[in-house]
C-alpha cells in the first residue's frame, strides 16, 4: 500500500493497522486520529463484496472519505 501511494505522489501523515471488530476499530481510529481519508485495500473480488456486506452501514455512514484499492 505504501508503494502504491508513493507512486501516486499522495502525502500520507500516518499509517494505521488495526485488529478487532472492523466497524468499531475504524470508527474509533477515525475519531481518535481526526482522519480525513480512509484507504482500504482488498486482494480478491469477493473481498470487496465481503467488506460491503459486513460493514454496509459503516460505509454508508462513513464520517470521512473512503477509497477502496485493489491490491
Amino acid at each position: 500500500m505504501k508503494e502504491q501511494l508513493q507512486n501516486m505522489e499522495v502525502a500520507v501523515d500516518k499509517y494505521l493497522v488495526c485488529c478487532g471488530v472492523i466497524e468499531n476499530e475504524i470508527r474509533h481510529s477515525i475519531k481518535e486520529h481526526n482522519i480525513d481519508l480512509l484507504i482500504m485495500g482488498h486482494h480478491k473480488t469477493n473481498a470487496l463484496t465481503q467488506i460491503f456486506s459486513e460493514a454496509a452501514a459503516l460505509v454508508r455512514n462513513m464520517p470521512c472519505d473512503l477509497l477502496l484499492v485493489k491490491i
